[in-house]
């Protein structure tokens, strides 16, 4: 409530008719006086509130303005990040295909690895490759003797 909107005691006072007491020996009231008084006291109000009106639908219109730039803005935004979202899904998904295949390739060496460690034939196979490395060692102890060369310039004399 504004200060303006209030009545004083000084406004009220000049309210009194002075020439005019009533049977309390007090001044008398003018009720034009008071009706003029309380109109412009309303006068005064609803002229207060269209400027308080008149001040909000300004403010309001300036926030009305800001949250269409900023929805502008956001709106680009979203379609921006519509358009990297596709590219990044297309990406992700031949990334994803690259994996696989690769991974793919990649287990079947892996497999057969496996199948060699945990196989049936396993102890078999090891058996062999003992086998084979023995062989290889006599076949190198014999190179160094020289009877391998001797063997070849033999069958070299045959043929």
């Amino acid at each position: 409530m504004n200060k303006n909107s209030v009545i004083t005691t000084d406004e009220w006072k000049s309210c009194e008719v002075p020439s005019h007491l009533d049977e309390n020996g007090e001044p008398r009231m003018s009720l034009e006086a008071i009706e003029k008084l309380i109109l412009s006291k309303v006068e005064s109000c609803i002229n207060e509130t269209l400027e308080t009106i008149q001040f909000f639908n300004k403010a309001s219109l300036e926030k009305v303005e800001i949250l269409d730039t900023n929805m502008q803005s956001i709106t680009g935004s979203i379609n921006e990040m519509k358009n990297q979202k596709k590219e990044l899904i297309d990406t992700l998904r031949t990334m994803r295909m690259t994996t696989k295949s690769e991974v793919s390739q990649m287990m079947i060496p892996l497999m057969d690895v496996r199948e060699f460690f945990l196989g049936k034939k396993h102890d078999e196979e090891v058996k062999q490759l003992k086998e084979f490395v023995v062989l290889c060692k006599e076949l190198e102890a014999l190179k160094k003797s020289g009877f391998l060369d001797s063997v070849a310039d033999t069958i070299l004399k045959l043929s």
